[in-house]
Order: structure tokens, then sequence, then C-alpha cells
């Protein structure tokens, strides 16, 4: 009688430390879709994007985030004077609790006003393309208004 009750007692105490165990945190990004900007749109990497538990937290305050982009450290804005497609990578980390989330950002080309875009290099090299193969490489630049390229032969 006295293991019988020894028994049940193990049991019930293991099945007290089972239903006591810690829920696991699960966290979800929303508001970190792929976007196409307008060229000069101002754009704040963080602004809507969210991290929420499956406790019903807000763990937004500790989103990190890293991109192929120019983005200001302090206003989070990204540099959409520079046209392309830039790569933002998001991470919330919250204990041993880890979501990450990947987005794509693209900024259009200005609008054409003019037979050749930007002849005056006033934004920069936006507008002018360059051909690299073979292993060549060219360097756009601009300095005291002039399109300066930095040419590297390549094999052909």
């Amino acid at each position: 009688m006295k293991r019988i009750v020894f028994f049940l007692a193990i049991l019930f105490l293991g099945l007290f430390l089972v239903s006591c165990k810690k829920k696991e945190l699960i966290l979800t990004f929303s508001g970190a879709d792929d976007v196409t900007l307008e060229y000069e749109e101002e754009f704040n990497v963080l602004e809507g994007v969210k991290v929420i538990g499956n406790d019903g937290k807000d763990y937004s305050e500790h989103i990190t985030y890293s991109s192929t982009g120019n983005i200001d450290p302090e206003t989070h804005l990204l540099d959409t004077t520079v046209t392309g497609s830039f790569f933002i990578k998001y991470e919330c980390i919250v204990g041993d609790a880890k979501a990450v989330k990947n987005r794509t950002v693209t900024v259009k080309e200005p609008p054409r006003t003019e037979l050749i875009l930007n002849g005056d290099f006033s934004m920069g090299t936006v507008g002018w393309e360059k051909y690299e193969a073979s292993g060549g490489t060219v360097e756009m630049s601009v300095e005291d208004g002039v399109l300066k390229l930095e040419i590297v032969s390549g094999l052909n």
C-alpha cells in the first residue's frame, strides 16, 4: 500500500512539474513587407514594423536592422536619392527567442524631364549606367560637376 501511495505521489508531482513548464516565446514580425518607393520619397525603415510575441506583448523596441542601403542611424531614414533595390534584414532577440525578417526596398528612377537624365550631375550618378564584363570594373563619381570614370580593363 505504501508503494502505491508513493508511486501516485511521484506521478502527481511529475504531472505538476510538467504542467508548470515555462511556455516558449515565439516572436512574429509585421509591417516589414517589400516596398517600392519614388525617388527622394522619405522612408523610415522602422515605421510600421512591429514584433509581437505569442504572449501578446509588443517587443518592437528590441528590433535591430542591417542593410545594403545607406540608412541614417539617428533618424532611420533610407537615402532615397540612390536608385535600385536594397536589402534590409530585421532581427529581434528577446532572451532565447529570435525572429528574423528580410525586406527588399526598391527606389525608382526619377522621372525624365529632360532628354538626358541628370545631365548636370546634380543628383550624383543617378541615371547613368555602366557595363562591366570579363572582370573589368568601372567606378563612377562626380567631381566639381563633372562625371569621372575610373576604368579597369577586363580580360577582353
